[in-house]
């Protein structure tokens, strides 16, 4: 086990609350890049041509399933062997990753150009937007092929658990990316120069990838020669389970939009892809807490066993819950509005009522999404894998189901309640046989006390809701802001123990006096 003395360079790694912190600051600026560049090329494209963008993404989206679990794989192994000072298995893992990325590049771009001149043209499409759709995915191609070995780069920063370079990296693309695309489309450039954008940003991050890698781990050596079959082997293990996983989660989340555009007009995708905009990014922010996990379970297993991970796990997926109920709560009771003010009032009443379907999961969601984390962390996320694809298979089925009687929002029900069933029937009976965490305390620290510490702030909400109407976004904000402490309050006289309010009130009352 690496000491303090012995620990090679680049191994301090920041705590997990500061890797936590990173990950929301992250969230929150590309959240706000978001909120403001996706009405500017709503209003830009159009909402057939936005359509067109949404489902094209959605369909390349699918090339993903090439990734084969194999990031996830390079972030166990190498949290695990970095860990223990086994620098050459490290080298190893990450040769023989990206020899399988190689592969899988190639197979993407072929996969695009089946894509192209296969899948499209069944799609109801505007005409005149088939051949600029064909040059889109295969542009996206590509792009996957590209984003599949950067990732390999990625996970090896994760591995570290230098989710803030990580993070840096990121967001410093996103920013040139964002300012691009404002400048394209300003200057009337269409669908296929945002798909090229897409494509620069990714060979940028991939470079600095590579270039960070390298100099936090110099100890990894890339080389075709470290590429073999033992750890291939290794890596399908742990990765063609994570695959499947994957895989369930693009069935879950990109599936919406090609069943709407199969089966609706392209022009719903809009309506529907605002609502479940708003939720991805609340799901990105669940997610900036949960993927820390996954490495720190794989530490905490290599040096403690598995004796600290109840006790992490429980109070991870707690504090998850509690500060996610409240935008979700917003979401529910405000939603209509804030879509009104935001996009528009043309998109209230159906990507309103949207977004309320697609929140309510996400009361029993978080928790799931944590533990899942802490269970891929350990490797024990193999009997996870038809549960999760039998959720996507339902969310599919459903899906197309509802779209012809109920139209989009038949679409968000068929998303919704799979993840409601799996999150309240499977994770408490799987965590306690791993974990043996009793289900009744799951129940009562991750659903109850979260549900009853929002209340207050789920009554203030809806009484500025209904006495003190918003016109404008700012005085949205605004109200959002002065009801927001009936949420701290909420958490800290109900989500918290008594123990962890004693030692938050030393902390600070330490804190104030250093200060």
């Amino acid at each position: 086990m690496a000491t303090s003395e012995n620990r090679p360079r680049g191994a301090r790694s920041p705590g997990h609350a500061r890797n936590i912190l990173s990950n929301w600051v992250t969230y929150l600026i590309s959240g706000l890049i978001s909120f403001f560049l996706s009405p500017f090329i709503v209003r830009h494209l159009g909402n057939s041509a936005y359509g067109v963008w949404v489902l094209l993404v959605s369909l390349t989206g699918y090339l993903g399933f090439l990734d084969l679990g194999i990031r996830g794989a390079v972030t166990r192994y190498v949290a695990k062997f970095h860990s223990q000072n086994a620098h050459d298995e490290s080298s190893r893992t990450v040769s023989s990753a990206i020899g399988l990325f190689a592969t899988a590049g190639v197979l993407s771009v072929l996969a695009a150009i089946i894509f192209a001149f296969v899948v499209v043209p069944h799609f109801k499409l505007p005409p005149g937007y088939y051949r600029t759709a064909q040059l889109v995915v295969l542009i996206a191609g590509a792009n996957v092929a590209l984003s599949l070995t950067s990732g390999v780069f990625g996970g090896l920063l994760v591995g570290l658990q230098r989710f803030e370079l990580h993070n840096s990296i990121a967001l410093g693309v996103m920013s040139v990316r964002a300012v691009a695309t404002v400048w394209v489309l300003m200057h009337g450039y269409g669908l296929v120069t945002l798909a090229l954008i897409q494509l620069c940003s990714t060979l940028v991050e991939l470079i600095l990838g590579f270039w960070f890698g390298g100099r936090l781990y110099p100890e990894v050596e890339i080389r075709v020669d470290k590429f073999d079959r033992v750890h291939v082997r290794m890596i399908f293990s742990f990765g063609v389970f994570a695959f499947l996983l994957q895989m369930s989660n693009y069935l879950i989340y990109f599936t919406d939009a090609p069943v709407i555009g199969a089966l609706l007009p392209v022009d719903q995708v809009t309506f529907f892809a605002i609502a479940a905009g708003l939720t991805i990014y609340a799901r990105e922010l669940v997610g900036g807490f949960s993927r820390t996990m996954t490495p720190l379970a794989s530490k905490l297993e290599a040096e403690t066993g598995k004796n600290s991970l109840q006790e992490t796990t429980l109070r991870s997926a707690r504090y998850c819950t509690l500060l996610m109920l409240p935008i979700f709560v917003t979401f529910i009771l405000r939603g209509h509005l804030f879509i009104s003010l935001w996009m528009g009032p043309s998109y209230a009443d159906l990507s309103g009522h949207v977004l309320w379907i697609l929140s309510l999961p996400w009361f029993v969601g978080a928790s799931a999404s944590v533990s899942a984390s802490v269970i891929l962390g350990i490797g024990q996320h193999k009997r996870v894998v038809p549960v999760a694809i039998a959720e996507g298979l339902g969310n599919l089925i459903l899906s197309i189901a509802l779209a012809k009687p109920m139209g989009v929002v038949g679409v968000a029900w068929g998303t919704a309640i799979p993840n409601i069933a799996v999150s309240v029937l499977w994770w408490p009976y799987y965590i306690h046989k791993i974990l043996g965490i009793p289900i009744r305390q799951y129940a009562w620290s991750l659903w109850l006390l979260p549900a009853v510490s929002v209340l207050p702030f789920a009554g203030c909400t809806y009484l500025a809701q209904r006495f003190w109407p918003a016109h404008n976004l700012l005085s949205f904000f605004l109200q959002v802001a002065c009801v927001l402490p009936s949420a701290f309050l909420g958490i800290w006289l109900v989500g918290l123990s008594s123990t962890e309010r004693k030692t938050y009130r030393q902390q600070l009352t330490g804190s104030m006096a250093r200060a």
